[in-house]
C-alpha cells in the first residue's frame, strides 16, 4: 500500500464504470495484494464482478492475460528511481496503457511519454471531472478499436 496503492484506481474506475455503462469494464489484479486488503474493503461487493483478483500466477499465465487485455493499467511506484519491468512488458504488447502515478518524478511518466497509446494521471486527493473525462475518452477511443 505504501509503494503501489490501488485505492485511487479503484475509486476512479468505479466512477468511470457508471459514466460509460455500455462498456463491460473489468479490472484484473495479479500478484499478492494481501497488504492492500483495506483498500479493497469498500469494493467487496464488486470482487468477482468487475474486480477480479487472481493472486500469484506463473509468468506464462500473466503473458496470456496481457495478450487478452484491451487496456493495461500500471500503478506507479512511490519511488522516483524504479521503472517496473512490467511497464516495458506492457509497451512490448502494443496495447493502450493507463498509468496512475503518485509522484511527479515517476519514471513511468517519462518512459510512457513517447508511447502513443498511453494516459498518465497523477493521483490526487480528489478525483476531478477532468480526470474522469480523460479516462472515459481514453477508454472509449481505445475500446472502439477493439470492438
Amino acid at each position: 500500500p505504501k509503494i503501489r496503492n490501488p485505492s485511487f484506481l479503484l475509486k476512479l474506475i468505479n466512477i468511470v464504470k457508471k459514466k460509460i455503462e455500455s462498456f463491460n469494464i473489468k479490472l484484473h489484479f495479479y500478484g499478492d495484494i494481501r497488504d492492500c486488503d483495506n483498500e479493497f474493503l469498500p469494493y467487496n461487493n464488486y470482487i468477482g464482478d468487475w474486480i477480479i483478483l487472481h493472486g500469484m500466477v506463473k509468468k506464462l499465465q500473466l503473458m496470456d492475460a496481457y495478450r487478452n487485455a484491451d487496456i493495461l493499467i500500471n500503478i506507479g511506484n512511490a519511488s522516483r528511481y524504479q521503472l517496473p519491468s512490467k511497464v516495458v512488458e506492457y509497451m512490448s504488447m502494443g496495447l493502450p496503457i493507463l498509468n496512475i502515478h503518485s509522484i511527479d518524478e515517476d519514471l513511468c511518466v517519462k518512459t510512457l511519454h513517447e508511447y502513443p497509446a498511453s494516459l498518465s494521471l497523477l493521483e490526487t486527493k480528489k478525483i476531478t471531472d477532468k480526470m474522469i473525462n480523460q479516462v472515459c475518452d481514453f477508454f472509449l477511443d481505445r475500446l472502439k478499436l477493439v470492438l
